[in-house]
């Protein structure tokens, strides 16, 4: 075997331990949550190849599946899109996030987290159509009701499934869905990162704290807000959820640029005053409503750096890259 024949051999043997990995892990209840995490480092690892290959592959198994399950049993049409939907969607989304091509297109890169922001919002878009159609399925309902009934009869409360529905669609397609996926997104994408550090030992590149979004960002998060309004004051409910989701993802932009902020100062504290800090700070973020004030000075703080340089770049390191 030549070392041609060898690197295809190890690109498919690493997508195929991917792809199978990807999907058992989705069928395994808590561990679910992980199935993003192979194709990843199918990616770190391998390449641009194995990562397609194996999104290929965990695609086409998982909808084979899924459909000989529901084949065999009879279940609910709607249920078995949305499974085959949301897990081919996800995929989809998060190795273009992660693959070569995905930083850039024709005429401009992409920088990676705009990059992770343009691809949840994609799979968000495509997530919640499928999304209200099983938010409308009465078996789905009903199964919910009695799962969540039976937790609020043991602790002594009440439990009204309809408005439980609705609260949720609303919350949903109102950024929502968008925020828990693109939250998903980049904590399986650090995951990742993180194990391909602790295997190669290699050094970090410099992430939030240089991190500055672009001054564009400051008249979509405006348009935004402005739609909003309009949205709300002529009852287009299109209008008002799409500006929604644009204005929780100029939030989450912003809420990272606020961070790097934070972290920028925080690295120039003596190490026991920093220590103190960070512990301040993280139970600082378990606290209801503490964390709320203390995210939203986040946002306003990457929000007044279009206007007031809060981070003195220059003989101290390298300038702020947007989107970095």
């Amino acid at each position: 075997m030549d070392l041609n024949e060898n690197r295809t051999f190890v690109s498919i043997s690493i997508a195929v331990a991917a792809a199978l990995l990807s999907v058992s892990l989705i069928r395994l209840g808590a561990f679910g949550v992980l199935f993003l995490l192979p194709l990843a480092l199918a990616g770190f690892f391998g390449g641009e190849k194995p990562l397609w290959l194996a999104a290929f592959l965990a695609v086409t198994a998982n909808g084979t599946l899924l459909f000989t399950a529901w084949r065999d049993t009879g279940a609910d049409s709607v249920i078995l899109v949305w499974n085959i939907l949301y897990y081919s969607v996800m995929v989809l989304a998060f190795c273009w996030i992660n693959s070569e091509q995905g930083k850039h297109v024709p005429f401009f890169p992409i920088p990676p987290v705009y990059r992770l922001a343009l691809g949840s919002l994609a799979a968000s878009a495509a997530i919640i159509p499928c999304f209200l159609a099983v938010m409308e399925n009465r078996e789905f309902i009903r199964f919910v009701g009695t799962r969540l009934d039976a937790v609020y009869r043991a602790s002594g409360g009440e439990f009204d499934a309809e408005d439980f529905i609705l609260s949720v669609v609303y919350l949903g397609i109102r950024g929502g869905i968008l925020v828990s996926v693109l939250f998903f997104f980049a904590i399986s994408r650090q995951f990742a990162v993180f194990i391909t550090w602790l295997a190669r030992r290699e050094k970090p590149a410099a992430g939030l704290i240089s991190f500055k979004n672009g001054q564009f960002l400051i008249w979509v998060l405006s348009v935004s807000l402005g739609a909003v309004l309009v949205g709300k004051t002529t009852g287009v409910t299109t209008v008002e959820a799409g500006a929604w989701n644009i204005l929780a993802l100029c939030a989450i932009l912003y809420l990272a640029q606020g961070g790097g902020i934070a972290l920028y100062f925080l690295i120039r504290l003596p190490p026991f005053y920093r220590l103190l800090v960070n512990l301040a700070l993280l139970i600082l973020l378990f606290r209801p409503g503490v964390n709320a004030v203390l995210l939203g000075i986040l946002i306003l703080a990457g929000i007044i750096e279009n206007w007031v340089p809060l981070r003195a770049f220059g003989s101290q390191g390298s300038p702020p890259t947007p989107g970095a």
